[in-house]
């Protein structure tokens, strides 16, 4: 289930406000309204007014995460409705829940998940995604010291290449200068021998 980070933040601040019950409905799949519904369920309607002016003053701090919230139901209190333009959170007090059996009808409309194995999927996708860029991690290094033992293989044949040239290129010059060297001496021999 993927949720935008509007979904988290708003779970988080329920659970934060002491929410219990936090179920997110990802109805994504489907042709609805909205692509997630938010259940949770309060002691009072008193707590539920707070919850929803928490978030709709965290929705005025944070605009671009939260956008334009839209409130029904504040004045009666026991079930408020929040609408988050992608999604719509229902607060409600857990008599008005029961009373309702609401999440039962939710769950027809889509994937249903608690707000904290949300996050502990979260998590464990988080952990994976780690895991799976420390072994990418471990590739490429693996990978660079394989390259740079090539590298280095190769630059010592290279350099074998060039010292085994050098000294055939000495020899010859040694040859070379024994050769001139011998002419040199003979050619002396015959100015001697003139003399």
């Amino acid at each position: 289930m993927k949720i935008s980070q509007k979904i988290l933040s708003i779970c988080s601040l329920l659970d934060s406000k002491k929410a219990s019950d936090i179920v997110v409905f990802d109805s994504s799949k489907r042709q609805n309204v909205v692509d997630y519904f938010v259940l949770c369920s309060l002691e009072s309607a008193g707590q539920i007014r707070g919850i929803v002016d928490a978030i709709l003053e965290e929705s005025e701090k944070e605009p671009l995460i939260f956008g334009d919230i839209q409130r029904d139901g504040y004045l009666l209190g026991g079930w408020v409705v929040l609408d988050c333009e992608d999604a719509f959170v229902h607060l409600f007090t857990k008599t008005e829940r029961a009373r309702y059996s609401i999440d039962k009808i939710f769950a027809d409309g889509g994937k249903a998940m608690s707000y904290k194995k949300l996050l502990a999927t979260l998590k464990a996708q988080k952990q994976k995604e780690e895991a799976k860029n420390k072994l990418e991690q471990k590739k490429r290094i693996a990978q660079n010291k394989l390259e740079q033992k090539k590298k280095n293989a190769q630059d010592k044949l290279e350099q074998k290449k060039q010292d085994a040239q050098n000294k055939l290129e000495q020899k010859k010059k040694v040859k070379e200068e024994k050769k001139i060297e011998k002419q040199n001496q003979k050619n002396k021999k015959k100015e001697d021998n003139k003399r």
